[in-house]
């Protein structure tokens, strides 16, 4: 294949990558929630915000980064091929903060959890009816336990069944230790007993568990940072080539195969932070 002709398939691949580009990118944009695997993102978007209490709309979100991606591939051909770089951050950013902050939620709120059954207990023995209690220990609970609680007591003013917006809650946060204690008090409240009794029991099953997982995180947290830490090691190492000989990279930048081969290693980059994620993750 000669040269001319290698151009000339180079010249017609662009416009044609690009239309197909823009069919894509405008199928997602109308609907980004219908396609395979997008779907799946957008239902985790759906569900982080909606543990979050945010008012944020997962479509808009994923809009917002189609738009944003767009913007960096047009910059990678008008200004640098370096802007493609923005494209994994783009991608996993607001994921990985939500992530992040549901996390932290759940901590929190498993942390709190022991208080919040203590001061439970001690409202059903002052009023035996779970929803009086639970209205009575809204004001002495933290932050997000009581906006959790309060969330709960307002959905069963409102008419929703005590049952039901208990399980609601322990859908929406990510956290098996309130699950148990959402399950606990559902199954002891239908089977009668005493529930203060249960409530203390339940208590000290929790506390126990909590202690368990704090050693396992514990142990994998070294794990975790080791990923983080070297997933991010390219960004530096090529931030300091370029500034240690600015031709270094320049056959890279040169031509469409440089291009392709950036985004390959942009592409695999990606992939190894996934993998290592996965891999160093541990389901407690």
């Amino acid at each position: 294949m000669t040269l001319q002709t290698t151009r000339i398939l180079a010249t017609c691949a662009i416009p044609l990558t690009a239309l197909g580009l823009s069919i894509i990118i405008l199928t997602l944009v109308i609907s980004p929630e219908q396609l395979p695997g997008i779907d799946r993102y957008h239902e985790k978007l759906r569900r982080d915000l909606r543990t979050m209490m945010m008012p944020a709309v997962a479509t808009e979100t994923i809009r917002g980064q189609i738009l944003l991606i767009m913007a960096a591939v047009v910059g990678a051909f008008v200004v640098t091929p370096f802007s493609m770089f923005l494209i994994p951050a783009i991608a996993l950013f607001p994921s990985y903060w939500l992530t992040t902050k549901c996390r932290k939620r759940a901590d929190a709120l498993e942390t709190q959890l022991d208080g919040f059954l203590v001061a439970l207990t001690n409202a059903i023995r002052a009023a035996p009816a779970l929803g009086s209690a639970l209205a009575s220990v809204v004001p002495l609970c933290p932050r997000p336990t009581r906006d959790e609680i309060d969330w709960v007591v307002k959905a069963f003013q409102v008419g929703t069944p005590l049952d039901q917006a208990l399980m609601q809650l322990s859908e929406r946060v990510p956290s098996q230790s309130l699950a148990a204690a959402v399950n606990m008090l559902c199954i002891a409240r239908r089977t009668g007993g005493d529930l203060a009794k249960t409530l203390e029991t339940s208590a000290a099953s929790l506390r126990e568990m909590a202690r368990l997982e704090g050693v396992v995180r514990t142990k994998t947290a070294s794990g975790k940072a080791q990923a983080t830490a070297i997933g991010f090691l390219p960004i530096p190492l090529v931030a300091g080539l370029r500034m240690a000989d600015e031709n270094f990279l320049a056959p890279l930048l040169a031509n469409f195969t440089g291009h392709l081969i950036i985004t390959a290693s942009i592409a695999l980059w990606i992939v190894a932070i996934v993998l290592a994620n996965w891999i160093v993750a541990v389901d407690i």
